[in-house]
């Protein structure tokens, strides 16, 4: 389930080429720590003596080579140091003694003595994983400690004891893949959180343009396209302050009159896009006669807008270009009608 885990969040955006590599070589240990799990069964019926015995040795090196990949995957997130690649090649070597034992007699042996490396690579891969992990995942981590010490008093005939490794190396990886969750969930809301940005205006908080590639219409949303008249005059007579604030009233107004699916999207200047979902264009009018009344009376320079309004195709951007269209048609009315807007 970790290794799973592992290689679904080493795939998120947003997450460092560092931190992607680092999950993906830590799924390598994994791997081994599976087979070290074997070590809490029987398996002298299964097989050939051979067999059975090469097993065993798969078995015995898993620790030292996962120890050993799992601190390859740690120097992605910090420059590897002297000590880390003097544990790395001294793993290596204790595996391959290990693979050269001629006999199930000398396996054995050998096996007692490689808790001396075992002990030391605990120790070590915790100070390895406080450094990188929270410290809430102490509880884990000790209980993993605490089963390798336990199982040197066996190993050397001391006391008459279960191996209780396996389990230790259970609780630390369910330690670990409970963090792992954790830092999904954050890695998560970064990303929504930044995708949110990317795809809002900063100044009006309406949508940006890149929103339109995410969204689709049918045939039952209407499209509305606005355009503030004479804008270009508010800003070089009264500043773009004044330009802005016009701006963010026009689209709290549009937002006061729509629903919540419905959306206003910032298409440049002071032109927008409103998209009422499943909405009829007398309905829509209807609307947009209020907003423009409301946008009206409330700033303070009686500024008025023009607008377009049509049902939508499958084709957003077709249909935008058209509804653009009957918004400029709008506005040139106004003008011929009245000669010159006047504030």
């Amino acid at each position: 389930m970790s290794g799973i885990i592992l290689l679904f969040i080493s795939t998120t955006k947003g997450l460092s080429f560092e931190r992607k590599m680092h999950y993906k070589t830590f799924f390598l240990p994994l791997v081994f720590a599976l087979f070290f799990l074997f070590d809490m069964f029987l398996f002298e019926a299964f097989g050939s003596p051979k067999f059975f015995m090469n097993f065993q040795k798969l078995v015995s090196i898993s620790p030292f080579i996962g120890f050993s990949l799992m601190l390859v995957s740690f120097w992605f997130l910090n420059k590897p140091k002297k000590l880390d690649f003097f544990m790395v090649i001294s793993n290596l070597l204790v595996s391959i003694i290990l693979l050269l034992a001629p006999t199930h007699y000398d396996l054995a042996n050998l096996r007692s003595y490689s808790f001396y490396p075992i002990l030391a690579n605990t120790f070590y891969l915790l100070y390895k994983t406080f450094r990188n992990y929270p410290s809430f995942l102490f509880g884990a981590y000790t209980f993993f400690m605490f089963t390798v010490i336990h199982d040197f008093f066996p190993a050397f005939g001391i006391m008459q004891l279960k191996y209780l490794a396996s389990f230790g190396v259970v609780a630390f990886f369910s330690g670990f893949t409970y963090n792992l969750i954790l830092e999904y969930e954050e890695i998560h809301q970064k990303v929504r959180i930044a995708h949110k940005r990317s795809i809002t205006d900063k100044l009006t908080v309406a949508y940006s343009r890149g929103v339109l590639k995410e969204f689709s219409v049918n045939k039952q949303d209407t499209l509305v396209y606005i355009d503030i008249d004479d804008f270009k005059r508010i800003n070089d007579k009264y500043g773009h302050v004044t330009g802005d604030s016009t701006l963010k009233n026009l689209v709290n107004i549009i937002k006061s009159h729509i629903r919540s699916n419905d959306i206003v999207v910032r298409m440049r200047g002071d032109d927008f896009l409103v998209i009422l979902k499943n909405c009829g264009e007398e309905k829509s009018y209807e609307i947009m006669d209020k907003i423009a009344d409301d946008f009206s009376n409330i700033n303070e320079l009686s500024s008025k807008i023009s607008f377009g309004i049509k049902r939508a195709y499958d084709d957003i951007y077709k249909s935008i270009s058209q509804v653009g269209e009957l918004m400029y048609r709008m506005k040139d009315q106004k003008k011929v009608n009245s000669g010159k807007l006047l504030f």
